[in-house]
């Protein structure tokens, strides 16, 4: 049918570390239940995923290690808030997907960082 839901994970299930263990193990679950619910709640619902990568910039960054970050990325520029809006919008208007997860995070996911980008820009 024409429901569905999105979830949102992070790009760090594809590699992840010890670093936000909590959260990481969070988003693993969720990722699995994406699959999951997709499988048991067809065709009545879709189900599938965003995983964003580092996209809004906090306190703990400054612009230069905003600007490491970026240059860490296989694309080398971060997801703007605008491009998570967009997966979202185009998985709740696609129907015939399910299931599936997609990967807003500049490529970040092809690469395995050993630590949290919070350590890797110091």
């Amino acid at each position: 049918g024409d429901r569905c839901i999105v979830n949102i994970l992070d790009q760090r299930i594809d590699h992840p570390h010890g670093d936000q263990l909590a959260y990481t193990l969070s988003k693993l679950a969720l990722a699995g239940l994406t699959k999951t619910a997709a499988s048991s709640l067809a065709p009545q619902v879709r189900v599938n995923a965003v995983a964003p990568g580092l996209t809004i910039a906090t306190p703990d960054y400054d612009a230069e290690q905003m600007a490491r970050l970026e240059q860490l990325m296989p694309l080398g520029r971060l997801p703007q808030a605008e491009q998570i809006a967009q997966a979202v919008l185009y998985l709740a208007g696609a129907t015939a997907v399910t299931g599936q997860t997609l990967y807003v995070d500049g490529g970040a996911h092809m690469r395995s960082y050993d630590q949290d980008f919070m350590h890797l820009c110091r």
